[in-house]
């Protein structure tokens, strides 16, 4: 689902994602705002490296190559200039901060010899236009020293991806011993914990073998994840035993909403010798991956959300499961 704006008497306006569909609902709400516009042109600039390069959309073929473009260069968001002429080029030039796709301010994260760079929000009133000399894109940069030549990476907000990073940096400090573990109670996972596929209304089965590998025994011993309300209670765990435990874990489509995989983590929990209850070593992950099908139920309903979440359940299920996208909007637009 593309994140669309548009432009007009240089005030920028979002377009509702189940309006952002295609061309002629964008268009449609654009002239539900501004009920003088009898008719409208919509511009974007496909190359920012070519502050000439604007292309008019005016098919949903080109719609559809714009949005395309926004993921593959992934753009924080498809913006159009809105104007009720085809002579673009005076709007243009005072809306071009607004309009540029590839307007960031970057800022220095850290000094790593891998530094990270995240997108800032711009202020209008930082934005700035080509000069006539130079008509390439213009990009602002808060420039800091740095000894080093270091890789920029843009974020572009992506927090699975921030998480990801962070969980490979966490997972080598401990790898490398900078991180003082505790030996009295410790444990080991024995083997992978595979890639769970949820399904809607099913539970699903989790098979967990580790090993007390601490210097101490454990007692009343537990696996606990608090986010899916589960305590699975293990009892007492001697120094090298292993054991096996068998988990269901619920499947929730509210987890899944805004992306497709999801990790559960699962704390081991045991007494000390102060009768108190701990967290051993770090928690044990599992990842669940949502089907297709919900995958698709979710974006049948941002489509169509008059219709009930079960209804396209139901009726996906009736069609058959090995269909696109495209083609249950196609089936459904056919029946209204």
């Amino acid at each position: 689902m593309s994140n669309i704006k548009f432009i007009y008497s240089k005030k920028v306006h979002k377009i509702p994602q189940k309006n952002a569909t295609n061309l002629q609902s964008v268009i449609e709400t654009i002239k539900s705002i501004y009920n003088q516009l009898n008719t409208v042109y919509l511009y974007a600039i496909i190359n920012p490296d070519e502050t000439e390069s604007v292309a008019e959309i005016r098919t949903e073929t080109e719609f559809s190559q714009l949005q395309t473009l926004y993921k593959k260069n992934q753009w924080p968001s498809i913006k159009l200039l809105v104007t009720e002429t085809q002579d673009y080029k005076s709007i243009l030039k005072d809306s071009w901060g607004l309009l540029n796709q590839s307007m960031v301010i970057v800022e220095k994260q850290s000094r790593d010899a891998c530094t990270l760079h995240q997108p800032i929000q711009i202020d209008q009133s930082q934005q700035i236009a080509p000069s006539a000399g130079h008509q390439g894109t213009q990009v602002q940069v808060n420039q800091q020293d740095n000894a080093q030549n270091t890789n920029q990476i843009d974020f572009r907000q992506n927090e699975q991806l921030k998480q990801f990073i962070a969980n490979i940096v966490d997972k080598r400090i401990r790898d490398l011993g900078l991180i003082n573990k505790d030996q009295e109670y410790r444990f080991t996972l024995t083997y992978k914990i595979p890639l769970l596929i949820g399904v809607n209304g099913k539970k699903m089965t989790a098979q967990i073998t580790i090993q007390n590998s601490g210097k101490n025994s454990w007692v009343n011993a537990a696996l606990k994840n608090a986010e899916l309300g589960i305590h699975y209670q293990i009892n007492n765990v001697s120094c090298g035993e292993c054991i096996t435990v068998t988990i269901d874990i619920p499947y929730i489509p509210e987890h899944f909403e805004n992306q497709k995989e999801r990790v559960y983590k699962f704390d081991v929990i045991c007494e000390n010798k102060k009768y108190q209850m701990q967290k051993l070593s770090d928690p044990i992950e599992i990842r669940v991956q949502a089907s297709d099908i919900d995958q698709i139920v979710k974006q049948l309903q941002d489509l169509f959300p008059q219709k009930k979440k079960e209804d396209l359940i139901n009726y996906v299920n009736e069609k058959g499961i090995h269909k696109t996208f495209d083609q249950y909007v196609e089936m459904l637009l056919s029946e209204y």
